[in-house]
């Protein structure tokens, strides 16, 4: 009576040690982001096209890479990982996006009073807000949706079966910066300057230049 337990419970053991697991997916996520920005299929020039293909690309192999780790590497069901669902976590969300937003808009207006940056909008309003919009799904697409669910999801759950909380966070967190270094170096740098093109239709007394 007791082999047949035995046996399942090997099965289950029967997994990749911890730190396999985190360099796999961590290596997978890497390659992602270096073969959307930088291989052949898309090319490294920037148009609404290209950004709008990288985002949906992004999330599509992303987040299969996540399940398959899960299923495969971890060996252990979706709801492990600790993610809460939408109606939990809403608010969180949008207290996530509070503690973004005003950092960000005194960061912004400081590197825009000392001129570190420069924006340059040559189109009317509506236009402008449309693209905002448009950039506000495409973040999500690109790098907020796959960066969680790789970072704090996938990566700090299972760092955290093995390591005390605060281990974990610092931990991925490093993962995190050597990731966004790994993209940095391979793009050349950021870029600073955002231009928003003039579309025909626009009167020349609603463009803006800054």
């Amino acid at each position: 009576m007791s082999g047949p337990p035995r046996v399942a419970r090997a099965t289950r053991d029967a997994r990749p040690d911890l730190h396999w697991r985190v360099l796999i997916v961590f290596a997978g996520t890497v390659l992602v982001w270096l073969f959307l920005y930088h291989g052949a299929l898309l090319g490294r020039d920037y148009d609404r096209p290209t950004h709008v293909a990288r985002a949906i690309l992004t999330t599509l192999l992303v987040v299969p890479l996540v399940v398959a780790a899960r299923r495969l590497l971890d060996r252990r069901p979706w709801s492990g990982l600790g993610l809460p669902s939408l109606r939990a976590g809403w608010r969180r969300l949008l207290l996530g996006m509070a503690c973004w937003l005003v950092p960000a808009g005194l960061g912004f207006a400081l590197c825009l009073g000392v001129g570190w940056v420069e924006i340059s909008v040559r189109t009317c309003t509506a236009d402008a807000l449309r693209v905002a919009a448009l950039l506000v799904v495409l973040v999500f697409l690109y790098e907020a949706l796959p960066e969680e669910l790789v970072f704090r999801g996938y990566l700090h759950r299972n760092l955290a079966t093995r390591l005390p909380a605060w281990q974990a966070v610092v931990g991925q967190a490093a993962l995190f910066t050597l990731f966004g270094s790994t993209g940095t170096a391979w793009s050349g740098g950021p870029s600073t300057r955002t231009t928003v093109p003039r579309r025909p239709g626009c009167r020349a007394g609603c463009a803006a230049g800054a």
